[in-house]
């Protein structure tokens, strides 16, 4: 269970820094 809550965080900040550099990109 810690182990797949750890997991799912992990994807979160993945797919959270991947929308943070899409709006960057976007900006710049």
């Amino acid at each position: 269970m810690t182990m797949q809550l750890r997991d799912d965080g992990f994807r979160y900040g993945v797919v959270t820094r991947a929308l943070h550099w899409a709006m960057a990109l976007l900006l710049a």
